[in-house]
C-alpha cells in the first residue's frame, strides 16, 4: 500500500552521472587512456562504475589502487589526474546518453515554471558541455559542478549554493539524485531527497538509503498534485520505498 509523503517544493535540484546522464563509457574511455599512457592493464565498465561520484580525482585514485592493488603515490595520482582532463576533454559527451524519460521530464518541469539545477562533483566546464551536447542544457537555471565551491557533495555546501542562485529555501528544495551521497549532501543541506532506482549506487541497494525511491525522471512531473503557480507551495505524493 503506498504511503504519501509531502513536501514543499519550490525548485528541484539534480545530480548528473547515473541520474540524468549514463556517463560510464565516456569515463571508462578516458580513464582507460590514461592507464595506457602508464602503461597500466584497463579496467572494465562495471569497476569504473562504482568508483563514479566523488570527482574526477578520487575516480583516478580508485583505478590506480584497482590496478596497482595498492594505493598510488601521491606523484603518480597527481600525474593520471592532470592527464584524465585532458582524455576526458576528448570523451566527454561522445557516447554518453541521457537515461530513458530525462528529456522528456525535463521539458514537463522546465514548462511548469519550476526553476531547476544541476549539482555534481563533476568539475562545471565538463558538465555544462556534457548537458549542451546532449541538448538540455537551456533547462537548468544553475549549474553547479565540483570546482564550483570549496567543498563538494557529501557537504552541504553545492546544494545550499544551487538554493541560494535559485532564490529558493533549501528546505523548500528537492534533491533528485542516485546514491549514497546525494542523499547525505541533501540531509546536511536540509534539502527533501529522493533517488533514481537506477544509476550509480556504489553497490548499495537504493532501498536501503531510507529515501523515496523513483523509476524515471518523467515520473516526477506527474507526482506534483498541485498546479504550480508563482511562489506556490507543491505537494509531493511518492510510494513507498
Amino acid at each position: 500500500m503506498d504511503q504519501p509523503l509531502t513536501a514543499a517544493v519550490d525548485g528541484i535540484l539534480f545530480d548528473l552521472d547515473g541520474t540524468l546522464v549514463d556517463t560510464v563509457p565516456d569515463l571508462l574511455q578516458a580513464t582507460n587512456d590514461v592507464l595506457a599512457d602508464l602503461g597500466l592493464a584497463p579496467l572494465d565498465a562495471i569497476r569504473i562504475r562504482g568508483m563514479i561520484g566523488t570527482g574526477e580525482r578520487d575516480l583516478m585514485r580508485q583505478a590506480l589502487a584497482a590496478v596497482l592493488r595498492e594505493p598510488p603515490v601521491e606523484t603518480l595520482l597527481e600525474q593520471a589526474h592532470r592527464a584524465f582532463d585532458s582524455a576526458y576533454a576528448q570523451a566527454n559527451g561522445r557516447h554518453s546518453r541521457l537515461y530513458d524519460g530525462v528529456e522528456s521530464g525535463l521539458r514537463q518541469l522546465h514548462d511548469r515554471g519550476l526553476p531547476l539545477a544541476v549539482v555534481t562533483n563533476k568539475p562545471h566546464a565538463f558538465s555544462v558541455a556534457l548537458l549542451q551536447s546532449l541538448g538540455v542544457a537551456d533547462r537548468f537555471a544553475v549549474i553547479v559542478g565540483g570546482d564550483s565551491t570549496p567543498l563538494r557533495k557529501p557537504r552541504a555546501l553545492p546544494l545550499l549554493h544551487a538554493c541560494a542562485q535559485l532564490g529558493i529555501a533549501p528546505a523548500a528544495a528537492l534533491m533528485v539524485g542516485d546514491s549514497p551521497i546525494d542523499v547525505a549532501a541533501a540531509r546536511a543541506a536540509n534539502c527533501r531527497a529522493v533517488c533514481v532506482t537506477y544509476g550509480y549506487t556504489r553497490g548499495q541497494d537504493p532501498r536501503e538509503f531510507g529515501v523515496p525511491l523513483l523509476s524515471r525522471i518523467d515520473a516526477l512531473p506527474g507526482l506534483l498534485q498541485t498546479p504550480l503557480a508563482s511562489g506556490a507551495i507543491v505537494a509531493l505524493s511518492f510510494p513507498a520505498a
